[in-house]
């Protein structure tokens, strides 16, 4: 047995086996989160399915034109039990409210369980303040170690086995190593330790596939896809995963990128320039087959969508095709629609509005997405400032746009493929908003670093 096998068997000894599921019921566990929080919630789903768990996760099942609450009240009737995941801002969803009174009501009544997954100091209703929650405020980016297992057995009805509870407690104390390793790794730029840690391995790293796609957004967001993609092949054991699936197609959607800037640059001959074409093409085919194929089962999150969406605008910056332009402001302006708190699809359907001419509608998606961002950098968090800067520029206030642009690339210089990507975008905008020549140097100047 090789070692990564044997480390996997061992995080299924911890984990509990989910019942077989009575002829009425479909699901095991129903997910009720903010959408905010849906980045959490996906790697919630990754680790509850690889140990077995069938999961109602409203984004992968409810398709367009269903009856949300119809549907949503179904499936918790077909659930034996459920996951609160409480932020700050779960208080603030009516749909969110109604879901834990609906649950609340089904445990009196049919001794349905459900479990509070706690993730700030968010306020907790007061039985679950009592005995009903797992405090995951450690664990930002998604749910990982011992908390991952109590959250586990708490769906069962079953407390936390006391051989278990010990080894828990180590789980969760190198699960916090692991993740500060990764993070520490990303700020220097230690592409190496990222990816020898994810060869490495351990049990903390087969509780989910969180801690491989943390080591391959790091690198990735350095520039580094084809060592992303070497380190989301580590992961391929988590067959159900989404995550994983998104962010191999992001790294190759990347390279593709690469190739292109090639097959646009003038001084290269032109053969240099139809192999790179031809490179770009055959990569962006590998990004978007498993993005098609989710799309096929029904997948709309905005994360899924926003991929599959950037992979039809790089098809059109190779081709120069309108469709493609068309295709993918249509997917963005869909993902934004139905995540409508979701800034990353709506800067980029308002920018592909733009190119298509549509300033009005640009105008009216940007004041939506400054009312999620602001009009300020937003230190410590990159792709929300850049968010910031390009609503500047759409809306034509270059300077403070440039501004806001120069305080990202300054807060987070070791972003180089983060940079390259937003600077790509502001300066098509500036093209197509027809910007004067030494606007376009000063935003060139704002992503030196």
């Amino acid at each position: 047995m090789t070692t990564q096998a044997a480390q996997v068997n061992q995080w299924l000894q911890l984990a509990p086996e989910p019942p077989p599921l009575t002829n009425d019921k479909k699901w095991h566990v129903f997910l009720s989160y903010r959408s905010v929080n849906r980045n959490w919630v996906l790697h919630l789903y990754d680790a509850l399915r690889a140990v077995g768990f069938q999961v109602f996760l409203d984004q992968l099942e409810i398709a367009a034109g269903d009856s949300l609450a119809r549907r949503l009240n179904s499936a918790l009737e077909a659930s034996t039990s459920g996951v609160i995941v409480a932020s700050s801002s779960y208080e603030d969803s009516e749909w969110c409210k109604s879901e834990y009174d609906t649950m609340e009501s089904l445990r009196k009544a049919h001794g349905f369980r459900f479990v509070v997954a706690k993730l700030d100091d968010a306020k907790l209703p007061p039985m679950a303040e009592k005995d009903l929650y797992v405090d995951f405020s450690s664990y930002p980016i998604g749910p990982q170690g011992g908390e991952l297992l109590r959250l586990m057995f708490g769906l069962l009805g079953q407390a936390l086995p006391s051989a278990v509870l010990k080894l828990a407690l180590a789980i969760d104390d190198q699960t916090k190593v692991a993740l500060a390793q990764i993070a520490g790794a990303k700020v220097i730029n230690n592409v190496e330790s990222l990816v020898s840690r994810a060869r490495e391995g351990g049990e903390v790293w087969q509780a989910s596939p969180l801690l491989y796609c943390a080591s391959a957004e790091a690198l990735i967001e350095l520039g580094e896809e084809d060592r992303a993609l070497e380190v989301l092949a580590l992961s391929t054991q988590f067959k159900h995963a989404i995550r994983p699936t998104q962010l191999n197609a992001l790294a190759w959607a990347r390279k593709a990128k690469k190739m292109q800037a090639i097959a646009d640059e003038r001084e290269a001959s032109e053969a240099e320039r139809s192999a790179a074409r031809a490179s770009a093409d055959r990569w962006l085919g590998e990004a978007q087959q498993p993005l098609a194929e989710l799309w096929a089962l029904g997948h709309r999150d905005p994360e899924t969508l926003g991929i599959y969406a950037r992979t039809w605008m790089d098809r059109h910056l190779l081709t120069g095709r309108r469709s493609y332009l068309e295709k993918s402001r249509d997917l963005y302006r869909q993902a934004f629609e139905l995540n409508d708190d979701n800034f990353y699809t709506g800067i980029n359907a308002a920018a592909k509005s733009v190119f298509l001419g549509e300033l009005e509608v640009a105008a009216a998606l940007v004041g939506k997405v400054q009312a999620l961002v602001g009009r300020s950098a937003i230190p410590g968090n990159y792709w929300k400032t850049a968010t910031v800067a390009e609503a500047l520029l759409i809306q034509q206030k270059y300077q403070d746009s440039i501004r806001v642009y120069r305080s990202g690339t300054v807060d987070a210089p070791l972003a180089i493929a983060s940079h390259a990507s937003a600077r790509a975008q502001a300066e098509l905008l500036l093209e197509h908003l027809g910007a004067a020549p030494e606007v376009r140097e000063q935003m060139a100047n704002a992503f030196k670093v």
